[in-house]
Formats: structure tokens, C-alpha cells, sequence
């Protein structure tokens, strides 16, 4: 049996509606989850190699790569807009939007396409006819009927221009986050364009500016997530919030379900009147989103649906374990097989019957080493070369 691989690196298309490409498939690592968003048929998660759909019903998986028609595939941002089509967000720039009823996309390259570097988007947040997206230079409002831009802000009263804008908080002001400061949009401000019209704050300890991660609305709050804990504003000015997080980096926080989730020293918490550590997460915290009484923790490794005080499930697409292919092969039963190179914690992988089965120190303890760089088949058996560990 003859067995044609082919790593798909770029595919250009010069229409904003990117066709599916009949007959190809692509195969990424998409364990490692950036952010996910749960609609009442599954949840679709946004990975660095692509995105999926599990479906609540029958326990199936749908994924979507660059042959599918996304333009993206590095995703760092979900959202679901009043129609309930899905907003991806990408490292380059561009978004996708992804139509559940037909599973057609459009994708959205004004800001990939713009001049300014880097121009990756870091938040989608959707309100009312508006969708807001935070990126490395700034804030675009896009109109979701017609997926114009509304306008693109990038100066904030007397911060630098063209900042990286890390969160949106959208209530009845508009709040953005960045590294050095926080903009708060005037009260019956209307030309956000100009940089009058956004008041900024800066958050102070022992006469150094503390760096800030994200921000969040919670109990009429708006709270901010910083190197140095939490800290709410009251009046013109920033204070400690909650003292559990005093001096500790807080690296994420959001509000979901009625609770504020709290990112921190690679654990996640949550606060509901009483600061509780959520356990059984063995890795690191991206996102949260909830359903009912059930948590949905996107991470490194998958999206942990937690129940009842208890990892219940992992939602993790079958796929490689890593996105590097160092060396393929194809062996006498037409499976494929790869080294994962060097570097890496991939180990090697077997592709059978359109599954992936993953080779490593984790799941195989007699594996010496994760890091091979080429691999060679007789036909019947298959030798595989590390990085000075032998083969």
C-alpha cells in the first residue's frame, strides 16, 4: 500500500472567505487549549494548532484547521457573538468567524494585514451589536452584521500609543488593560479616538510601577490582576483586594458563573465571598468558562470539565503529540510514523486507521529519552534515533 504525507506549512488564498481544500487533511498537537467557549450543544476550544467542537450529545469531536477554512490556526481567543457563530482569534492577527449551522467561515484579516508588529489578538468580548478585540497595539470594535471595523483605538490618555492591550472589561464604560497601565473610557466620552478621552491609572508599590496581567468586572469592581496581587478601583485610584494574593503574582482572572477565577502561582482559585483552591489541576490554567454548576478549564493539556469538586472529564481531540515532525516513515501496514526532533517532550507517534497513538516518558516509562530526530522502518519493524540516548 502506498501512503503519500504531506506537512501542510502556509496555504494563501486571496478571498476574506477562506474555502475548505477537498481531500487534504492536517494533523496538529491541539492539546494545548487557550481559551474555550461552552454553547448549549458542546464546547469549542481555541488551541495553538487549530480549533474543535465536543459535542455534548454523542461524546464526537469536529476540528478545524486551515483545510477547513480557517485562516488562523495559532488560536489565543474565543468568543460567541449574538448569533451564535464562534470568534477565533489568532497570534497573527487574524480572526475567523465559524457559522455552526453550515460550519462556513469568514475570516477577518484587517489587522494581520495592518503595517504595525506584532498584531496578535489577546481578547474577544462580545456586547451587544459590538465586538471588541484587544490586540498587541491597541483596541478594534468590529460590527458582527456586516464585519466592518467600527474604529481602532491606540492612544489612552498618556500612555504611549500602539500598546498591547492584554483585557476589555465592556459594562457601561469601556476598561482595557496593558503591561503599565489601565484606561477607563470618560464618562459621556463619545471620540474614543482621542486620547483625552480616557482616563489612566497606574498601580504603585514602594515607588515602582507594578506590572498588570488582565482586568475583570465582579461585584460592581473593576478588579485588576497584577505581578503583585489583586487591586480593585475606588475612586481615582487602584487599592489591595483581597489579601490571600498579597505580593503574589497573579497571572489571570475572570469572572464566570457568579465567581471571580483566580489565576495564580500555576493555581487556580475561585471566590465567591471566601477565597477556595479549585483541586486536582496537575497543569497550567489558560482560561474558565462555565455551565450550570460545572467549570470548563481550558489548559495546557486539554479542557478539564470539573463537577462536583472533581476533574469529571478531559476534552482533548485525538492528534499528535507535538507539532514538530522531524522524520516520516510509512510502514508495511500503511501506518505512519514520526520522530518528534529534539527539544521537545513528544517522544514519537504512530498514525492508524486516521488515530493518533503518542510514544513518550509519560505514557510509556521504558522510553528513554522524548528526543528523536529520525526514525527508519524494514518494513515489519520500526528503529528510531534519539539525540545522543541511542535508539
Amino acid at each position: 500500500m502506498k501512503f503519500i504525507a504531506v506537512i501542510l506549512l502556509t496555504l494563501t488564498c486571496i478571498s476574506g472567505t477562506f474555502a475548505q481544500i477537498s481531500g487534504w487533511k492536517n494533523y496538529t498537537d491541539m492539546k494545548v487549549v487557550r481559551a474555550a467557549a461552552v454553547t448549549q450543544s458542546g464546547v469549542w476550544g481555541a488551541t495553538t494548532g487549530g480549533a474543535f467542537f465536543y459535542n455534548f450529545e454523542d461524546g464526537s469531536y469536529r476540528k478545524f484547521h486551515k483545510v477547513d477554512g480557517l485562516s488562523g490556526s495559532a488560536h489565543t481567543s474565543i468568543a460567541v457573538d449574538n448569533s451564535g457563530r464562534i470568534w477565533f482569534g489568532s497570534v497573527n492577527g487574524r480572526i475567523d468567524v465559524l457559522d455552526p449551522a453550515d460550519y462556513s467561515i469568514k475570516a477577518i484579516l484587517d489587522i494581520s494585514n495592518s503595517l504595525i508588529q506584532p498584531r496578535g489578538v489577546n481578547e474577544i468580548v462580545v456586547s451587544g451589536d459590538s465586538v471588541f478585540v484587544a490586540t498587541d497595539f491597541g483596541l478594534s470594535v468590529i460590527d458582527p452584521n456586516n464585519f466592518l471595523f467600527i474604529d481602532t483605538y491606540s492612544r489612552f490618555g498618556s500612555l504611549n500609543s500602539n500598546l498591547k492591550v492584554t483585557g476589555v472589561v465592556k459594562s457601561s464604560l469601556i476598561a482595557l488593560s496593558m503591561e503599565n497601565g489601565i484606561a477607563v473610557q470618560k464618562p459621556g466620552a463619545i471620540n474614543l479616538s482621542a486620547p483625552e478621552s480616557w482616563n489612566v491609572f497606574t498601580i504603585v508599590l514602594r515607588n515602582a510601577a507594578v506590572k498588570i496581567n488582565k482586568i475583570a468586572e465582579y461585584d460592581s469592581k473593576l478588579i485588576a490582576a497584577t505581578d503583585s496581587g489583586l487591586f480593585y478601583l475606588e475612586g481615582t485610584s487602584f487599592i489591595p483586594y483581597l489579601p490571600d494574593f498579597n505580593g503574589v503574582k497573579v497571572s489571570d482572572i475572570k469572572n464566570a458563573g457568579g465567581s471571580l477565577y483566580i489565576t495564580a502561582n500555576g493555581s487556580l482559585y475561585s471566590y465567591n465571598g471566601q477565597v477556595s483552591q479549585v483541586q486536582g489541576i496537575q497543569t497550567a490554567v489558560t482560561d474558565v468558562s462555565t455551565a450550570g454548576e460545572d467549570l470548563y478549564i481550558s489548559t495546557e493539556d486539554g479542557i478539564l470539565k470539573y463537577s462536583q469538586g472533581q476533574v469529571a472529564d478531559v476534552i482533548r481531540p485525538n492528534a499528535p503529540f507535538s507539532n514538530l515532525f522531524s522524520s516520516l516513515i510509512v510502514d508495511n501496514n500503511g501506518d505512519l510514523w514520526s520522530a518528534s526532533g529534539r527539544g521537545t517532550t513528544g517522544g514519537f507517534y504512530r498514525l492508524h486507521n486516521n488515530e493518533w497513538r503518542n510514544y513518550n516518558t509519560g505514557s510509556d516509562p521504558v522510553i528513554a529519552t522524548n528526543a528523536y530526530f529520525n526514525n527508519y522502518s524494514t518494513g515489519d519493524e520500526i528503529y528510531f534515533g534519539s539525540w545522543g540516548g541511542g535508539f
